[in-house]
């Protein structure tokens, strides 16, 4: 009998919650913007303080908030323009890899990588490769930043081949080696001791606010 994958079991119940609607989309979105520069064991509370006090909360820098105001106020040309990618090119392929990395990396404050974690929690075959996975391949942090002044042609193109190197292992990989390194790391992130609870963590702080 088949094991069931810490991806398979929580980042389909994401992808689902995701593509449902545009509060869904919204959910996964702020959720991701409450990652930046925190603590994984951090989000849910932040996302508690957000919903209560909004751009207010004490969580919330001056970038994150434009980021929180940007996707709140086009949730649903994002879901419609994501679900389009979603129905005409599929979700494996590098051609929606790009497309849909490229729509989210509207978000301020959302980089490619992070567009590629949102991506990842709308089922696309993508992932999010932080500078913890950029140092495991032997690559250097800076080369999976995007500049803002970067031409469209070349933002596309860098793109492109970091959605080939996702795709190499494939987004079900990255999650399940990801959600163990956060668990075996322990730190700030102790109070989710096990893969399997860092990964169900990502379904409470997205779902359960």
């Amino acid at each position: 009998m088949e094991t069931i994958t810490m991806y398979q079991r929580d980042c389909t119940i994401i992808s689902k919650h995701s593509i449902s609607s545009p509060d869904g989309l919204y959910d996964t979105i702020e959720f991701t913007l409450c990652t930046i520069n925190m603590p994984l064991s951090r989000v849910h509370t932040q996302r508690v303080s957000i919903k209560k006090e909004g751009i207010h909360s004490k969580w919330v820098s001056d970038t994150k908030a434009k980021g929180i105001l940007y996707a709140q106020q086009h949730k649903q040309e994002l879901h419609a323009l994501m679900l389009n990618i979603r129905e005409t090119m599929g979700v494996d392929s590098v051609d929606a890899g790009q497309a849909v990395v490229d729509l989210f990396m509207r978000i301020p404050s959302i980089g490619m990588v992070k567009a590629g974690f949102i991506a990842q929690m709308c089922g696309f075959n993508v992932a999010c490769l932080d500078r913890h996975n950029v140092r495991m391949l032997g690559m250097s942090e800076t080369a999976l930043r995007v500049s803002k002044t970067i031409k469209p042609e070349l933002r596309l193109k860098k793109i492109r081949k970091y959605i080939e190197l996702c795709q190499v292992s494939g987004a079900k990989h990255w999650w399940d080696t990801w959600c163990n390194f956060v668990a075996e790391k322990g730190g700030m992130n102790a109070s989710l001791p096990t893969g399997d609870a860092v990964s169900a963590y990502h379904v409470t702080a997205i779902m359960e606010i």
